[in-house]
């Protein structure tokens, strides 16, 4: 009864070591959780704004492509309108060359 009484106590004490050190790793595994979960979070934020950052350089990106066709189609428009005023302005100065031709006759 002694032998079975001491290897009982023996018995105890080594589980309450062992879950003593069971408590321990499950409040450093609890710790390690903590830190991880924080660290996604921070790394789910970094995502979110490179996403935006991304978001916001395709937008500028097609902004620049409607500029640059505006621009374009704008160019168009002033070469076209630059060619009009070169003909207009030869055809006046063909009627300036008459009207001055017929003055000339008329004095």
């Amino acid at each position: 009864n002694v032998k079975l009484n001491e290897q009982i106590t023996q018995l105890q004490q080594t589980q309450t070591s062992a879950q003593t050190d069971n408590d321990k790793e499950k409040e450093e595994l609890g710790n390690k959780v903590s830190v991880l979960t924080e660290a996604k979070q921070a790394l789910e934020e970094q995502l979110n704004a490179l996403q935006a950052e991304q978001q916001l350089q395709q937008a500028m990106k097609d902004e620049n492509v409607k500029l640059n066709e505006q621009i374009t189609q704008l160019q168009q428009t002033q070469t076209s309108a630059q060619t009009d005023n070169d003909k207009e302005k030869e055809e006046l100065g063909n009627k300036v060359s008459v009207l001055t031709e017929a003055k000339q006759a008329l004095e």
